[in-house]
Order: C-alpha cells, then sequence, then structure tokens
C-alpha cells in the first residue's frame, strides 16, 4: 500500500509539473520558498493541503569551530550568559500564520562541569514585528530547563512547545546561569562562515545590560548556529492548476488518481522547505 501511495504522489506532482511547463506560471518566495502562483479560475482545480514541519536557520553553516566563541566568565567558569537569534518569521521565512516551535537546535562549542553535566534554559519570546530588541518589547511564550552533559562541538536538539502568534517574531534564547561554583564551562556553539541576521548576547556582569550583536562587542566573526524546526500551523490552500479533461466529466485527474487507491486531495501533505 506504502508503494501504491506514493505512486500517486508521484503521479500528482508529475502532472503539476506538466501544468506549470505549460503556464510558467511560479514563484520565489522569501529565503527560498517556492509559491505558486497559478491560474485563479475555479474550474476544476486541484488544490493541495500544505503541512509540515520546517527548519527555519540564520546560519550560513553548521560548523561548529573551536575558539570562536566567547562568553562572560572568569577562569573558564561563566557568569550568567544568554545568547540570543531572532527570528522574522513573516519577512525572513514566508510564515504568515501562527508558528509552532517543537524544537530548537544549538551549536555547542564547549560544555565542561565537574558534575558531569549542567543546567541551561531555553526561552522563546515573542517580539512585535520590527519593534526594537529590548529586554522591555519582549514577552515569554515558554521556557525548558536542561541538563546538558559535558561535550565539544556538537549541536544539541532542545524539544520545546510553544506558538508564535501570526504577525509576531521569535526570537529564542540559550541561557547558561552562573557556573562558577559549580565549576562550569560553557562556550555556545558558532562560526565565521556568516549569517543573514545578527547573533546577539547578553551578560550582565560583563556589562552587557541589553541584547546586543557580537559584532557590536567586538567579535563579528561570533555567528551563533541555532535552528528552530516548527510548524507552519493551519493547511494552506495551494491550488497548482487546472487538470480537467473531457474524459473526466470535471473530475481533476490527480483526484481520480487518489481516489483509485482509496487517498483524498486532502490527505497529501507537501512539505514546504528551505532550498540547499
Amino acid at each position: 500500500m506504502r508503494k501504491l501511495r506514493s505512486f500517486a504522489v508521484l503521479f500528482v506532482l508529475a502532472l503539476a509539473m506538466m501544468f506549470f511547463a505549460n503556464s510558467g506560471a511560479s514563484a520565489e518566495g522569501p529565503n527560498g520558498f517556492s509559491t505558486s502562483a497559478g491560474p485563479t479560475s475555479s474550474s476544476g482545480q486541484m488544490v493541495i493541503e500544505r503541512i509540515g514541519m520546517v527548519t527555519i536557520t540564520h546560519s550560513v553553516s553548521q560548523d561548529i569551530v573551536p575558539l570562536n566563541s566567547v562568553s562572560c566568565n572568569s577562569g573558564g567558569s561563566h557568569t550568567d550568559n544568554s545568547y540570543f537569534r531572532r527570528f522574522d518569521l513573516a519577512d525572513d521565512f514566508g510564515i504568515t500564520g501562527d508558528f509552532d516551535v517543537t524544537n530548537v537546535e544549538f551549536g555547542i562549542e564547549t560544555a565542561q562541569s565537574f558534575n558531569g553535566s549542567q543546567p541551561v534554559t531555553v526561552r522563546l519570546w515573542s517580539i512585535g514585528d520590527e519593534a526594537a530588541f529590548t529586554l522591555a518589547n519582549v514577552t515569554l511564550v515558554t521556557q525548558e530547563d536542561l541538563s546538558v552533559a559535558n561535550q565539544d562541538l556538537t549541536i544539541y536538539s532542545a524539544a520545546i512547545a510553544g506558538t508564535i502568534a501570526a504577525g509576531d517574531e521569535l526570537v529564542v534564547e540559550v541561557f547558561t546561569p552562573n557556573g562558577q561554583a559549580a565549576g562550569d564551562a560553557f562556550f555556545i556553539g558558532s562560526n565565521p562562515f556568516g549569517e543573514t541576521d545578527p547573533s546577539y548576547l547578553l551578560a550582565p556582569d560583563c556589562g552587557v545590560t541589553t541584547p546586543t550583536s557580537t559584532a557590536a562587542i567586538g567579535f563579528p566573526d561570533m555567528h551563533i548556529v541555532m535552528n528552530v524546526i516548527g510548524d507552519e500551523g493551519s493547511p494552506t490552500a495551494v491550488t497548482i492548476g487546472d487538470l480537467n479533461t473531457s474524459a473526466n466529466g470535471g473530475v481533476p485527474l490527480a483526484a481520480l488518481a487518489l481516489g483509485a487507491l482509496g487517498l483524498t486531495l486532502g490527505a497529501m501533505a507537501v512539505r514546504r522547505r528551505r532550498n540547499g
């Protein structure tokens, strides 16, 4: 049955490709999302619900480079440090509805503790579209307290569930509480290979009392590696073409193909993903 379903999906996509080849109606959305700009006629249109998990990131590379990150510390053991990234969901990633976060991934250059693990907190914040990035302008959505085992040059995946309302932007914070008494040392993972939006650091004991870009505090090559995984929320109807023929009684060919296998158009999900 799985093979039959796969065949049906391939058949539908092949029909869609044939349509677009004839119409030339396609468009590239923000940050590489592909969107459809097909005909608006309602006659015999095939509609597919696009429901899927997406990964958003400002990190050009996922590499973690040794000795590339800084923290506010004394003798290697850190004080309170917060590392941030801000995500303009609509303008940068084409996410215009609610965004349901499920995981945050962040790089770890090094995490070492005499106890074998140390506390780290991941927080999701919302902020108004284009609002100044200050602590007064963010609203806490949720947080998860983690116990991070000793490790080096890794990407850590933290499960965290929270919804960013449509129209708001997302701010993700990775917070490492003062670990000097326990001998905790933590440097977030970063690289100098590029980013599409700034990385931010907050470290009150070192005089950085508001989220400030790493470039502004003298470390322009500290590009924090961070990814957010989530669901775009409500299904979006995507018209991909008029597939009627005079032989099928006005029923789209794709619907006939799926119906023969006991499937419906609404049962097929097309993942929306970044290119590259």
